[in-house]
Order: structure tokens, then C-alpha cells, then sequence
């Protein structure tokens, strides 16, 4: 990398990719096999055709080819169980994770016409997340989508939909609260 940097050396950064890229491709002196092969696969250049009949590859023996070539199947079939076990116990995890979440969480519904307060998901730059109101609202309820998602009136003309987490009751601005 360093006869292709700048003279101040604050380039070298745009020249990891490539470095790696060859590092990935280039075949280990003893097992003639590149890291890009736990890919399962070789790595394919752009001009990979016009380079190989200039390199001259040596050629292997074919005992060395046969053990190589069944340790590469071996270990494509070892990697394709893992990735099955992984996928398996990732679905068990997302059931375990909707389970514990179901668990307190309560569907609450609206109807158009109702009122509501929005929860505000993001801070402003140079507020103090401490003292801000993160209810904004009364807005009112337009629409209803489904049992999760509702369009709400922001102001005359203004609308955007919203999901149901974002939402709380709250009472109509003509009745007021009582004193």
C-alpha cells in the first residue's frame, strides 16, 4: 500500500478494500489454496481468464487434489449443518422474544374520532432528554388502517400515520377536565 498513498500518507484508507480483495484472492504458497475458499468457492476476478494463462499455475498432484478436494466438501457440509442449526435456534428465539413481549403488552383500539396524545421517539439537538414533554398532542384520529396503525390529523391539512405503541387516550379537548 504504501507506493500507492499520498506523500502525507492520510489516503491509505482508500486502498484497504483492495489490499484485502487480494490477500483474499491470492493462493497460500504451500496449500495453493486462497482464504476466499471457506466461501466455498473460488474467487472470481474480473480478469481472472487473461491472468491465469500468463501466471502459469503449477500443476498439483492428484492425491493432494483428492484430500484437499474432500476436506473442502467435508467443510462445505460442516458450514451448511451449522448455518441450519443457527437458522433453527434463531426461529426459537424470535418465538421466546414474542412470548416474553405478548406478555405485557395490551392491544388498545381507537376509533376515528377519538383523540389522542403522540409519544415522540427523537430529542432535539441541544435538549435535555430530562426535562422535555415527550407526549405531544391532542391530535385527533381520522382513520383507522388496522388494530396497529392509525392516520392522525397533525393540523388542517396535515396527516400522518402511526402506530399504536405511539399512541395514548386521552380526553376530547371540548370536554376538559374536571376540577
Amino acid at each position: 500500500m504504501s507506493h500507492y498513498v499520498n506523500k502525507y500518507g492520510n489516503d491509505w484508507d482508500d486502498f484497504v478494500d483492495y489490499v484485502l480483495m487480494v490477500h483474499w484472492a491470492t493462493p497460500h504458497s504451500i496449500t495453493k489454496y486462497s482464504p476466499y475458499l471457506l466461501h466455498g468457492r473460488d474467487m472470481r476476478m474480473p480478469n481472472m481468464e487473461d491472468l491465469t494463462a500468463r501466471m502459469g499455475v503449477p500443476e498439483e498432484e492428484p492425491e493432494d487434489q483428492d484430500r484437499v478436494g474432500s476436506h473442502i466438501k467435508t467443510l462445505a457440509e460442516r458450514l451448511g449443518e451449522a448455518l441450519q442449526v443457527v437458522q433453527r435456534r434463531n426461529k426459537i428465539g424470535r418465538v421466546k422474544q414474542k412470548i416474553q413481549y405478548d406478555k405485557n403488552t395490551k392491544l388498545v383500539t381507537f376509533s376515528e374520532g377519538d383523540y389522542i396524545y403522540l409519544k415522540e421517539m427523537t430529542i432535539g439537538v441541544g435538549k435535555s432528554k430530562k426535562f422535555r414533554n415527550k407526549w405531544r398532542g391532542p391530535y385527533l384520529i381520522t382513520r383507522r388502517f388496522s388494530d396497529l396503525n392509525y392516520q392522525i390529523q397533525l393540523k388542517p391539512g396535515k396527516f400522518t400515520t402511526v402506530n399504536v405503541n405511539r399512541m395514548k387516550k386521552c380526553q376530547t379537548p371540548r370536554q376538559g377536565k374536571r376540577h
